[in-house]
């Protein structure tokens, strides 16, 4: 895999939507295209108590992307630390080029997507599961690999997000629950690929749900931002 030369990227830290009259902008971290990882595509993640998740799609310690955390403190400074390098296995077979974003689950565990690497060099979805025995605290496994009616399942959600925001708002206009929606989708990707409910791995519905709730919070943003003034 080639090593990529990345700019410095950073993530920025807005209020409420209830005080963007007054909005304050914060850098939170400011990435060196290193060992610290650089290029940020995807959406990060929270877990309950705050944390922020997220990949890079290059840099790290192998040059191929990263999963990093962010952690607040009470000084209101951010700690990050890197969860993972990828291609750390021969010939990057872990994967490589995170592009997909992260789902979190209430076990911990973290659930990805890699744009190149694996056994056909396709990429892979990959889980960052709890482990007290490891010296970073996580397992890092391949759970799949492009070929399989997974492949479809994932496919159609990364290739038609716009048209998932715009289902997804249809419904929400229907005044539907989240888990509603959630159900709903899915049953359109069954009516789309032929893949029956019942063989979604459970991964994938997290993935999904993730999706789901990620557009419904950027609806609830972009309804609860004020208009611009009329001149």
């Amino acid at each position: 895999m080639a090593r990529w030369a990345l700019a410095v990227i950073t993530i920025g830290l807005l209020s409420p939507p209830s005080a963007w009259a007054g909005d304050t902008y914060r850098v939170l971290h400011a990435f060196n295209g290193g060992l610290d990882g650089g290029g940020i595509y995807d959406p990060v993640a929270f877990d309950s108590e705050g944390n922020l998740y997220g990949t890079t799609w290059g840099s790290g310690a192998h040059g191929n992307g990263t999963v990093f955390k962010l952690t607040p403190s009470a000084n209101g400074r951010w700690a990050k630390v890197v969860l993972y390098n990828f291609c750390a296995l021969p010939h990057c077979l872990d994967g490589a080029l995170p592009l997909a974003g992260l789902a979190l689950d209430t076990a911990g565990n973290i659930y990805g997507a890699t744009s190149t690497g694996g056994a056909g060099d396709v990429g892979t979805i990959f889980e960052l599961s709890p482990n007290s025995a490891s010296p970073s605290g996580l397992t890092y496994s391949v759970l799949y690999e492009p070929g399989s009616d997974v492949g479809l399942i994932l496919d159609r959600t990364r290739e038609k997000t716009e048209e998932w925001v715009r289902e997804v708002s249809k419904l929400n206009d229907r005044h539907l629950s989240p888990e509603q929606i959630v159900e709903e989708i899915r049953r359109k990707i069954t009516d789309e690929t032929g893949i029956p409910l019942a063989a979604f791995p459970s991964y994938v519905n997290v993935m999904i749900r993730a999706s789901v709730l990620g557009i419904l919070a950027y609806l609830d943003r972009a309804s609860s931002a004020p208009s611009a003034p009329k001149t």
